[in-house]
């Protein structure tokens, strides 16, 4: 005789409502974890794999900075601006494609003009191009031994040995404070510029330039001393157009050794002796 248990039609049913749940978990549990190991793949990849590791790093441009210590600094201040690159390393070329600085620290490196980082992923190579100032000019303050050169944007950048002569512009400050490397000679750069020019004019007039001095930043004044000729009074925050035309009237009227002085101080207003 042969026993046969008969289920209910409700409790068979709800076994294959379950089994039917089930299937979608099972597959979305299998899907997450191909996800999450594709991704702990890919930031594997990302961070260790040999594809985004750079082969070289090469510095062109400097003369006067330590390459090694520009680097470093560089290195650092990427690496503290973004935590993202403290993970990958300074020898994932991730590191640096992903944007740079394009300065650094004045006060550090104070005769680095500009600077540009450019990458090749396929070749896996970094280049730091630099652009270092270039002197035209030594800023000497009084009963100093030292002076700063500076560039044509007014930049201090450097000490320098205290010298004379005339093959190279010297410029005398009377101010008591002493320019810092990395920083404006003078508050406004129109300013610079127009001592530049107003140096070429007279230059270019037949004098020779014998001392340049800043006087008291309160006066805003500057005086350049010729070979030979006058002393010009000069504005410093002003660039005096004319200047030229005014050597060239007074000079058809009297002969330019027996002129004392040229002050130009004063706008539209032209002083001599």
């Amino acid at each position: 005789m042969h026993n046969t248990t008969y289920m209910p039609g409700e409790a068979l049913g709800g076994r294959r409502r379950n089994k039917k749940r089930l299937k979608p978990l099972w597959w979305g549990l299998i899907i997450f974890v191909i996800i999450i190991s594709a991704g702990v793949g890919g930031i594997y990849f990302l961070l260790y794999g040999e594809f985004f590791r750079i082969h070289r790093v090469t510095i062109e441009g400097a003369r006067t900075i330590e390459k090694e210590t520009l680097k470093a600094s560089l290195v650092n201040q990427m690496a503290g601006a973004h935590t993202w690159r403290a993970w990958l390393g300074e020898q994932n070329i991730l590191f640096w494609k992903l944007g740079g600085p394009s300065s650094l620290s004045a006060t550090l490196f104070p005769a680095l003009k500009t600077m540009e980082v450019k990458t090749n992923v396929w070749n896996k190579t970094v280049n730091i191009a630099l652009q270092e100032r270039e002197m035209i000019g030594m800023w000497c303050h009084t009963n100093e031994d030292v002076c700063r050169g500076f560039d044509k944007e007014g930049v201090a950048f450097s000490l320098v040995p205290n010298a004379g002569g005339t093959l190279i512009l010297k410029i005398t400050d009377e101010n008591p404070d002493v320019v810092k490397d990395g920083v404006s000679l003078v508050p406004v750069h129109a300013w610079f510029e127009g001592m530049l020019k107003t140096i070429e004019e007279i230059k270019g007039s037949g004098l020779s330039i014998k001392k340049i001095t800043i006087k008291p930043r309160a006066l805003k004044e500057w005086q350049i001393d010729t070979r030979g000729g006058p002393t010009f009074h000069l504005p410093l925050d002003r660039h005096v157009e004319e200047l030229p035309r005014i050597i060239e009237r007074i000079t058809k009227s009297t002969p330019i050794a027996s002129v004392h002085y040229i002050d130009v101080r004063i706008a539209n207003r032209v002083y001599y002796k």
